[in-house]
């Protein structure tokens, strides 16, 4: 009988020779650049695949570049300006359609035909992820269907029911107003998160919305009264007290973002709108069991619950000097049996099936717990909406007239007014 190592083993030398093509001896030594955004742990982790792709390619070097999410896109968006990106690209939904519209990415549906890139056991929804006007520019590293985080510990201590399935964003403030009243100081139902994209994106699916009007639109895909509806439950929560004080909040927003010391991890925050992936790494962190949730539903008539999926993908540099050797590893990181082991749905349920039952009995249980929610979601998940280029400007412009409301510096009609008024400029009305 074949055990699991020596299945990894034979498997992964398989597919490193089918990478390959060539014995080494007779390859050209070749230089690859490959950028990721993360945190230290999955500097670790990437440094490790990469040196693995080394030990089995000895002709390839490659160079390795990283740094946190915002910094990553802003080198980035220098280094694509002056045509100098890396070969191997970590792309996000929020980020494909100006690098892709301006060429820097390179359609990969060439590679895809010929096998280059082995998409057998994707299924077709997570490679439209990745698809832009007809052609596909990045693949899937992992997908995570967008849901809150929730701490069903901090409910019960307050006497407050935790979260059930199809609870609407009125059950959300009643419960939010509940756990702060019967809870000591410092424990909230929630953030005060109302500009944040997983809960604005989905209530606007919800209601038939979206955030953008299509990757070519110039408007925003909602209205401002649709907008004006969703900040109030929001507001509802503050004026009640139950959110922290603005200048606390954003200290704890920046806290929630190190999951060591989120308030999240900490039990202090019941929910927390954030991306599923992390689940496993708060909960390293928390003596609490942590699970998720669905977004909380729009109350509004017709309203349909909304999963839409994100997740991090690969892009390749249309412009790299070695496009085979870069299509090749881009393969072997989404194909390779090994790599998938190592990986480990870092960045949410892997696209390919094949690793996905490869990794599922040995995932840890936070992990089990999102995969049972993606399971339970999937017959219904959507991609991420088309954003334009100007998608990352318009969200600094939603977030910061947010603020303004937040921190009493407008009200609420003043900062969707004004957001609109940035909107039509930004998008050069």
């Amino acid at each position: 009988m074949t055990n699991r190592r020596d299945f990894l083993r034979l498997a992964g030398s398989a597919t490193a020779l089918a990478a390959s093509g060539l014995p080494a001896w007779a390859q050209s030594p070749t230089t690859l650049r490959f950028a990721w955004w993360g945190n230290d742990a999955r500097h670790a982790l990437h440094n490790k695949l990469l040196d693995l792709y080394q030990s089995e390619n000895p002709h390839v070097t490659i160079e390795r570049e990283f740094s946190g999410f915002d910094p990553y896109f802003q080198r980035l968006s220098t280094q694509a300006a002056g045509g100098n990106a890396p070969d191997l690209i970590s792309m996000h939904l929020t980020q494909v359609a100006g690098y892709a519209d301006q060429g820097v990415l390179l359609p990969l549906d060439e590679y895809i035909a010929n096998g280059t890139i082995d998409l057998g056991n994707f299924s077709q929804s997570s490679i439209d992820t990745g698809r832009r006007n007809g052609k596909v520019f990045m693949i899937t590293q992992g997908l995570s269907p967008r849901a809150v985080l929730i701490n069903p510990s901090i409910f019960e201590r307050a006497a407050v029911e935790p979260p059930q399935w199809g609870w609407t964003l009125e059950d959300f403030v009643e419960k939010v107003i509940a756990i702060r009243k019967n809870s000591p100081d410092g424990v909230y139902g929630t953030l005060d998160q109302g500009d944040q994209e997983i809960g604005l994106d989905s209530y606007m699916g919800q209601i038939g919305k979206s955030t953008f009007a299509g990757a070519e639109g110039k408007t925003m895909g909602f209205t401002p009264e649709d907008l004006l509806t969703y900040w109030g439950y929001w507001g509802r929560m503050r004026d009640a007290g139950a959110l922290p004080e603005p200048g606390a909040n954003t200290e704890l927003i920046v806290q929630a973002g190190i999951h060591a010391d989120s308030p999240y991890s900490k039990s202090r925050v019941g929910v927390l709108y954030s991306n599923p992936n992390q689940l496993k790494l708060y909960q390293r962190h928390s003596q609490d069991e942590l699970h998720l949730i669905e977004v909380p539903r729009s109350n509004a008539p017709g309203a349909k619950p909304y999963y839409y999926v994100g997740g991090a993908f690969l892009s390749i540099h249309s412009r790299s000097p070695n496009l085979d050797a870069a299509a090749k590893l881009l393969n072997w990181w989404i194909n390779d049996p090994e790599a998938g082991v190592i990986f480990n749905g870092e960045q949410g349920r892997p696209g390919s099936k094949a690793i996905q039952d490869l990794i599922r009995p040995d995932l840890d249980p936070a992990d089990q717990r999102m995969y049972e929610y993606y399971n339970r979601v999937e017959a219904d998940v959507v991609a991420d909406p088309p954003a334009p280029p100007q998608a990352s400007e318009l969200r600094a412009a939603l977030t910061a007239n947010y603020q303004e409301w937040q921190f009493g510096r407008a009200t609420l009609e003043q900062a969707v007014e004004t957001f609109f008024s940035d909107a039509e400029f930004i998008f050069g009305g």
